[in-house]
């Protein structure tokens, strides 16, 4: 959750966090999302992902993750339209690339 802290008050995130929690709360009829539960479908999301696409050797692991989030790395398997921009992109933001590269 640190890195959570450590980008939340970036515009781009920041808006894709409150559309994330409004289309939630429009789905369950109540506000119910908060950072946690972000957390938590940011890691359901990208998990699955990480299975479908084995590491890539030739890629650094930054390079890795972008491709997998963004698609390209699906596109280089044959695999169209299984990955988009969504709300759980904000990892590849750059605010969040020197949290991401300290680990």
């Amino acid at each position: 959750m640190d890195e959570w802290w450590a980008v939340s008050s970036d515009t781009e995130v920041e808006t894709k966090f409150f559309e994330w929690k409004n289309l939630l709360a429009q789905v369950y009829g109540e506000d119910l999302g908060d950072a946690g539960l972000f957390a938590t479908h940011l890691s359901s999301t990208i998990r699955p992902n990480a299975r479908v696409y084995r590491s890539d050797t030739s890629t650094s692991a930054p390079e890795q993750l972008s491709r997998m989030v963004d698609g390209p790395a699906f596109a280089t398997l044959g695999i169209l339209n299984f990955v988009e921009g969504d709300f759980f992109a904000w990892v590849l933001e750059p605010l969040w690339a020197p949290v991401r590269s300290t680990r």
